[in-house]
């Protein structure tokens, strides 16, 4: 099985303000790409009952999915 590599971008912005304020957002996996799980087909004929048929050429795709995007956001106090 092989997982093809994929694109992330991630920001993060930490900004003071007054004396003892701080605010932090952060936003990662921005671009939320589709995430591909691929079995290498090796031109060998294969009866998989996951397909319910003959795979003969070319990769199989197991699972597609995305992770999601996460965001965050902090407000600090310091003493």
């Amino acid at each position: 099985m092989v997982e093809k590599g994929v694109p992330t971008l991630n920001l993060i912005i930490k900004n003071k303000f007054g004396k003892n304020f701080e605010a932090n957002l952060s936003i990662t996996n921005i671009l939320d790409p589709d995430i591909s799980l691929i079995r290498e087909n090796t031109n060998v004929e294969d009866n998989s009952t996951l397909l319910g048929e003959f795979v003969k050429d070319g990769d199989v795709t197991l699972r597609e999915f995305n992770r999601g995007i996460n965001l965050g956001l902090t407000l600090k106090y310091n003493f």
